[in-house]
């Protein structure tokens, strides 16, 4: 059951209710009977649906708790009609039937969003692994389009106005049609004009508009009232919201170009790029996809806002297109305002001198005059010169104006401020990887079989590997995902040393396109790097070897997106149990660890992220003397992004912590299309061979853990 006093759906709809009388919406209904009234739906819902309807405005009108056939009409029925959807078709047309804006069918307010939609497109992402498109953009200036900066950096790289390039093998277009009927007519992203350092905005470059399409015009002043809005975008499926009720408010119609009414509801503080932005606020339906949505002014026909997020159920979050219109750099960038904008200073102002300081220090260097093989440009001794050369340097971080202190450091493209190492393909002749005849028994490398079609194969002196190896381990990389299929270590108790942690690098053997570098990474709410293989693992032999081992941890490969909150107390505990017992006892122990790839795990800030991880862990018992291997696994799917945002905001913090399983290697085996050999026959678990994980322990203490 579900009391009305804390229900999301009902107190959304209080604030989007029509108003009744003087006094405003639901919370000035008095009488049930004008509640039932002012709630029920303008369209009548499907005969099978119609009795839940009518007893869920009864409960809502007297106060009383919904059962969840009641909560799914609320927000399945009932919300969707005071917040609709609207198809855009053929030659630009658009009509709804829902009572509460047919205004938008005709007159003033229809011809100004219909001037709109033409300027309207999604952002095709041609190329790349997991994503068809990412958003949305519309038309700002001459051959400029204004989309979200979490949409750029799906296909390039940089911040601020300079240094901006596409990722390795990464290419964007427009569509400006793709609509539910049909159409469809792309042109290309030439160049990156700009990635905004402060708000979640960028700028593309589009050649060859055409003259039918006008750009639009950005509002340079906050709107007085609470205006009617029309979100134009293309609003997709998101597995992280209820699909039934997604598939009635969107009829099952997803990727395509729609107009979503509603209002613009003031101004509201929220997180974006790791810092407070004050954002207009709206309540249209939206969904992923819908990110870089024109938020319009149906009363004026301006931008009011550029649509980047929201809170299911809460509210929707836009960059104010007054305060960019109080932006030196937006509009000397060519984008099209209504009226004359006002160049002020705002507290991006840091955010800009810093990221420019950044790209200078990093792009140039400045030499003497006489400088074999170069010419002397200007006046004095000195000369500028361009060169490939990436720098990492740390600044003071910037003051915000009229803040009065410190503002945090801007996270760079991908959401930190991570320079990986790149070290020659030479460096790696000496790593031996993981050894099978290291416990004595004999523990052969785990083998892709379901699909095999997928492991990453490279060239290197001549033949072609699958193994990347590392000091005392080697991963296996997935091509299609660019993520490891596993990481396999071993861990010698008796030479294991400390060692302070390195930079993170990328592995020069493979295409750089191939390693996850800072995509999904970042400060909360997007991932930390996980190690498969834990870093202190291959820290042990001599002194170089155990330095090599840290090194080698840091690479990309051998890391998965996983939330901050993800590893529980009894997960860590494990890891923690195997390395520190091998330490006291002198130990010698091999650990095998890899995420599972499902077709259905979600695609996250352009990363298709693993939810489940198995472990297992083989050693040589210290009473038998046998050798002995258990499995385990755990998932992270409560600490993903929840279910109720569209785009996440702020740090997020796991609702529950999850639990560890030990399962049965055969199961891991079925679960994970890898083969371990017969280590499933030292499992004390050996017996259990159901893929599902019957039988499976959950774990809340160590001593709950079977090795014989």
């Amino acid at each position: 059951m579900s009391d009305t006093g804390d229900n999301p759906a009902i107190g959304f709809l209080k604030r989007i209710a029509p108003a009744a009388g003087q006094g405003g919406g639901l919370e000035a209904m008095t009488a049930p009977g004008a509640a039932l009234e002012m709630l029920a739906p303008s369209v009548p819902a499907p005969d099978a649906l119609q009795p839940v309807v009518d007893r869920t405005l009864a409960k809502i009108a007297e106060n009383r708790a919904l059962d969840s056939h009641e909560s799914f009409a609320l927000e399945a029925i009932i919300i969707p009609d005071k917040r609709p959807v609207i198809d855009v078709l053929s030659g630009n047309q658009f009509r709804t039937d829902h009572a509460l804006w047919q205004h938008f069918n005709g007159g003033p307010a229809h011809d100004r969003i219909a001037a709109a939609v033409p300027a309207v497109g999604r952002v095709e992402l041609p190329g790349h692994p997991s994503l068809a498109y990412g958003g949305t953009g519309f038309v700002v200036g001459h051959n400029l389009l204004m989309t979200n900066r979490h949409i750029a950096e799906l296909f390039a790289s940089g911040l601020g106005t300079r240094n901006l390039a596409f990722l390795p093998d990464r290419r964007a277009g427009v569509d400006f049609e793709q609509r539910a009927d049909g159409g469809s007519f792309v042109l290309a992203v030439s160049r990156v004009v700009m990635i905004h350092p402060y708000w979640d905005m960028a700028l593309l470059e589009v050649e060859g508009l055409p003259a039918s399409i006008e750009p639009l015009r950005l509002a340079t002043q906050a709107p007085g009232d609470v205006p009617d809005v029309a979100v134009i975008g293309y609003p997709a499926f998101d597995p992280r919201n209820d699909i039934a009720v997604q598939n009635q408010v969107f009829r099952g119609i997803y990727n395509v170009k729609r107009i979503m009414p509603g209002k613009l509801t003031g101004r509201e503080q929220t997180q974006s790029f790791g810092k407070l932005v004050f954002a207009s606020t709206h309540d249209s339906s939206t969904l992923g996809g819908a990110s870089a949505s024109a938020v319009v002014n149906a009363g004026n026909g301006t931008v009011a806002a550029l649509h980047f997020g929201g809170i299911y159920l809460r509210t929707n979050y836009g960059v104010p297109a007054d305060l960019l219109a109080r932006d030196g750099r937006v509009i000397d960038a060519g984008v099209r305002f209504e009226g004359t904008p006002r160049r002020e200073s705002g507290p991006w102002d840091g955010w800009w001198d810093q990221s420019e300081a950044a790209q200078a220090a990093a792009t140039t260097v400045t030499v003497p005059a006489s400088y074999a093989g170069t010419q002397a440009q200007g006046a004095g001794n000195r000369i500028r010169l361009t060169l490939p050369l990436t720098v990492t340097i740390e600044m003071e971080p910037p003051v915000v104006a009229g803040g009065g202190g410190p503002a945090p450091a801007p996270p760079s493209a991908g959401g930190d401020n991570v320079v990986p190492i790149e070290a020659p393909v030479a460096d790696y002749r000496d790593r031996r990887g993981y050894d099978a005849a290291f416990l004595g028994a004999p523990v052969a490398l785990p083998e892709v079989r379901a699909a095999a079609a997928d492991v990453l194969r490279f060239e290197l002196d001549g033949k072609t590997e699958t193994e990347l190896r590392y000091e005392h381990f080697s991963v296996v990389m997935n091509r299609p995902r660019r993520l490891c299929f596993f990481s396999a270590v071993n861990i010698d108790g008796g030479l294991s040393r400390k060692s302070p942690r390195t930079g993170w690098r990328l592995d020069p053997r493979i295409p750089t396109a191939q390693q996850i570098i800072q995509e999904c990474y970042g400060n909360p709410p997007r991932f930390s790097r996980g190690h498969m293989t834990r870093r202190e693992d291959p820290v042990w032999g001599d002194e170089t070897a155990a330095a090599r081992g840290n090194a080698d941890s840091m690479h990309v490969t051998n890391t998965v997106p996983q939330m901050q909150a993800f590893n529980s107390p009894i997960w860590l505990a494990l890891e923690d149990y195997a390395l520190e017992h091998a330490r006291e006892d002198e130990m010698k122990i091999s650990v095998f660890t890899g995420p599972y790839f499902r077709a259905d795990d979600p695609v996250l800030y352009g990363v298709q992220v693993p939810v489940s991880f198995w472990k297992i862990i083989a050693f040589i018992h210290d009473v038998s003397g046998k050798l002995c291997a258990t499995g385990y696994e755990m998932s992270q799917k409560a600490s993903l992004p929840a279910p109720s945002t569209e785009y996440v905001f702020g740090e997020f913090r796991s609702r529950q912590l999850g639990i560890a399983t030990q399962t049965s290697i055969r199961s891991i085996e079925a679960r994970s299309g890898l083969s371990f050999g017969n280590l499933a026959d030292f499992d004390p678990k050996s017996g259990i061979t159901e893929a599902a994980g019957g039988g499976d322990g959950l774990l809340d203490q160590l001593e709950q853990i079977r090795f014989v």
